[in-house]
């Protein structure tokens, strides 16, 4: 049983004495809880559902409880943060944009997290473009077997930024129109390891495309990368990665920028 497009949180039902075919009613009480009550039509019995509201989200806010999917359910713009808008403090925390936006101009993540099997889906996230600025941020030793897919980034500092991750999976997602700034990134992979970038598609950059700084054992494969300015792949003190099939177009070298600047790298 879903309701608003969300799985929910079923926790219990209750069955009384009605006529067949009804929806009695919807209610929320103030601890977030929503009660949806009606009677099947081959049974004059009320049935009343219970759901944890907490888990549909249209503000800013911490996702503390683990093996929970949160789902957004509504556009989000917030120019008054001093953290990230979506904080993930709890393992298998599963983030289901919905195809919503969260918008703001504060140096900020849209969504962070250092903690186990964070999944992050279907986002639309735009930040400011300053240091900070981050669209999703992964960080710690902690923050394995996280996942990004089928989102959107735009104008932000950097689109994805995984820190000290393992095991992580960034695919199917849109990456473009990040800033100007020459020391910016993309997307950044920084001191983590088996972790793969697959299908994913960045457009209209003047950053640098893609970053792999003091990681080991990353694939990208299958990429598009359109109209950069700038250096496309920077691979420093990076070890074991596997590039294949990318299709690099029409990039803009300008200055004395590289398609590829390989430094202090091996295999």
């Amino acid at each position: 049983v879903k309701f608003n497009n969300s799985d929910g949180n079923f926790i219990w039902n209750i069955t009384l004495e009605d006529f067949p075919g009804q929806l009695e009613g919807i209610s929320l009480d103030s601890n977030d809880d929503i009660y949806v009550a009606g009677t099947p039509i081959n049974n004059d019995d009320i049935i009343i559902i219970k759901f944890n509201a907490s888990t549909l989200t249209s503000v800013c806010k911490v996702l503390d409880t683990a093996n929970t999917i949160y789902n957004q359910n509504a556009d989000i713009v917030n120019n008054t943060l001093t953290g990230p808008c979506f904080n993930i403090t709890a393992e298998n925390v599963t983030f289901n944009g919905n195809g919503y936006y969260i918008s703001s101009d504060d140096n900020q993540a849209g969504i962070y997290s250092d903690k186990y099997g964070t999944k992050v889906n279907g986002v639309n996230i735009s930040m400011n473009n300053a240091l900070g600025g981050y669209g999703v941020h992964i960080r710690s030793n902690n923050a394995s077997n996280c996942i990004i897919q089928n989102s959107l980034f735009d104008r932000q500092y950097s689109g994805i930024f995984l820190e000290n991750g393992v095991d992580c999976m960034i695919r199917n997602n849109i990456v473009k129109n990040n800033l100007s700034d020459i020391a910016a990134y993309t997307v950044s992979i920084d001191n983590s390891s088996d972790s793969s970038l697959i299908n994913n598609t960045i457009l209209g950059n003047g950053s640098f495309a893609l970053v792999l700084y003091n990681s080991i054992n990353i694939k990208v494969l299958n990429n598009t990368i359109r109209g950069n300015s700038s250096k496309i792949f920077v691979i420093n003190s990076s070890n074991n990665s596997l590039f294949s099939n990318n299709n690099v177009n029409s990039s803009r070298i300008i200055g004395k920028g590289n398609v590829i600047y390989l430094r202090g790298s091996t295999n």
